[in-house]
């Protein structure tokens, strides 16, 4: 006799009625749904949905070695979301949650009324990308595994991508703070699954992007600038706007600019942008 397949589902925390447009917020790697607190606080008229993904807060403990994939991860998302009043929803993410947010709005377009991308990408193009990627990914894994997690996080956060930070000193000791506390198995088997080295390509897809997307950037994010450019170039249902004086994490650096471009776009477009009841569903 077979056996039913386990469903999983991903720990969040909600805030709002109910009643109201939903708003799904995915955080980047590192993180957890609390990361969105203060932008959800400043949005008094949307239910909010914080997640913890995969490896990440209190869904540390639901870590089949499935979920570590994009489908397996969407899987448990969509299967979070199987709640009354959650049959449409607009999806919100940060980097790696962009990433994923832009995988679930592809292939749950019926389910799936906005799509808000802070740093996100559609993945990379070609093999020898992946290959290299797939390289200094293993580099972090075993840094993040031998190092201590305090030597690790000053690290991480001496990247390029985060050197905007520097300029909220107070700031960026918090986040750290914040980040220490991390399970290292679950934070490793997430940056394999979930890393841009294993997202599948999916700049093929973005012309079929059939709902409202805004794609936030940093002024002073040149990398994911590029792409944000690039990607609005391929989908009509693409806008791109930028955070002024911010780099990749706009959000933190700017919670109250960021909260308000978010606020007119989605009064815009949630009230005006029609459904489209011809589009389906695709397999995961």
């Amino acid at each position: 006799m077979m056996s039913a397949t386990k469903i999983i589902t991903l720990a969040f925390e909600s805030l709002g009625s109910s009643d109201r447009p939903t708003l799904i917020w995915l955080h980047g790697f590192l993180g957890a749904g609390r990361d969105w607190r203060p932008i959800a606080k400043r949005l008094p008229d949307y239910h909010h949905v914080m997640l913890d993904l995969p490896g990440h807060g209190e869904s540390i403990h639901r870590q089949p070695e499935t979920i570590f994939s994009f489908p397996g991860a969407a899987r448990a998302i969509m299967a979070t979301l199987e709640q009354p009043g959650l049959d449409t929803v607009t999806l919100i993410g940060y980097s790696m949650g962009a990433r994923l947010a832009l995988y679930l709005a592809l292939r749950f377009p019926l389910r799936i009324r906005g799509l808000v991308m802070e740093g996100g990408s559609p993945g990379l193009r070609t093999e020898a990308e992946r290959d290299e990627r797939r390289q200094r990914d293993r580099e972090t894994r075993h840094a993040l595994q031998c190092q201590p997690m305090t030597e690790f996080l000053n690290a991480w956060y001496d990247q390029p991508l985060f050197h905007s930070l520097r300029n909220h000193p107070e700031l960026l000791r918090r986040l750290r703070a914040s980040r220490c506390n991390n399970d290292i198995s679950g934070l490793c088997r997430a940056h394999e699954g979930l890393g841009i080295a294993t997202q599948p390509d999916l700049w093929p897809e973005l012309p079929r992007l059939s709902m409202p997307t805004l794609s936030i950037v940093g002024e002073q994010d040149d990398k994911y600038g590029a792409i944000a450019r690039a990607m609005q170039s391929r989908s009509a249902c693409i806008k791109m706007v930028t955070v002024p004086k911010c780099g990749h994490n706009t959000h933190v650096e700017d919670p109250k600019t960021f909260a308000r471009l978010l606020s007119a776009w989605l009064a815009e477009k949630l009230v005006t942008f029609p459904e489209n009841p011809e589009q389906n569903d695709q397999k995961i």
